[in-house]
């Protein structure tokens, strides 16, 4: 089984977080980072299903707020366009995908959707990470999606590492979990019959310190059953952008 990751593009030890973490919940898998320098349609042909990792910010003219160029940080156009490319072709062949944190961003910006350049210049307190520790809060989940069903809770705890969030959603797309605060913490399909299995989340589930957290666990071993059970006949036709 292969497991498409889009390149994090930071230090060994956070790409060895999403390898380890994959691993936990799919022993068998063989995690290969999906590289800009690639050609990105033999790379997904090989895939059995894709992560959408974190990073930096995408580059706000994709979504229309050239406005926001001071907000935003580690912008890389060239990954952007690499990982729209993705997106596309994952829904084509109709592969599981799964993403995290800046995985919600692409995404939604990928089917016509907005963000919040930055949480607090927005108006909402910070959700990036303190000068020591990590930051912590509340999610309320709707009881009638996906992610609900899958971590089998309603609310949960989770980490946060991140200054944008998606804002109005792309097409065919809706919320499903909120902050507090009001900010969007997970997004999937809004009709998911005949699409592929999608679950979008603002935290970092591979680095959740508790093993066995609902939010963390229950999503990667869920991943794994849509990988082993997805119907390879069908196929998703959908536009990315």
């Amino acid at each position: 089984m292969i497991i498409g990751m889009t390149d994090p593009m930071h230090d060994a030890s956070r790409e060895e977080s999403y390898r380890s973490w994959i691993r936990s919940g799919i022993p068998d898998a063989e995690v290969r980072v999906l590289s800009l320098a690639g050609n990105v349609r033999d790379e997904i042909e090989r895939c059995d299903a894709i992560v959408l990792t974190g990073g930096g910010d995408v580059e706000p003219k994709f979504y229309g707020r050239e406005d926001a160029v001071r907000d935003v940080r580690e912008v890389s156009e060239a990954r952007d366009q690499f990982e729209f490319q993705v997106i596309r072709r994952a829904l084509e062949r109709n592969v599981p995908i799964l993403g995290i944190c800046r995985g919600v961003q692409v995404f939604n910006v990928a089917m016509g959707g907005t963000l919040v350049p930055d949480v607090e210049r927005a108006g909402f307190p910070s959700h990036g990470r303190p000068a020591t520790g990590e930051r912590r809060h509340r999610v309320r989940i709707a009881p009638d999606s996906l992610l609900s069903r899958i971590a089998g809770v309603t609310e949960g705890e989770v980490n946060s590492y991140h200054h944008q969030a998606a804002e109005r959603p792309g097409r065919g797309l809706r919320v499903v979990a909120h902050a507090g605060d009001g900010v969007v913490e997970a997004v999937e399909w809004e009709h998911p019959s005949g699409k592929p299995w999608l679950v979008l989340v603002q935290w970092h589930p591979e680095r959740m310190k508790e093993p066995d957290d609902p939010l963390s666990q229950n999503i990667i071993h869920q991943f794994f059953h849509a990988v082993n059970t997805r119907d390879v006949s069908s196929s998703a036709t959908m536009s990315h952008m």
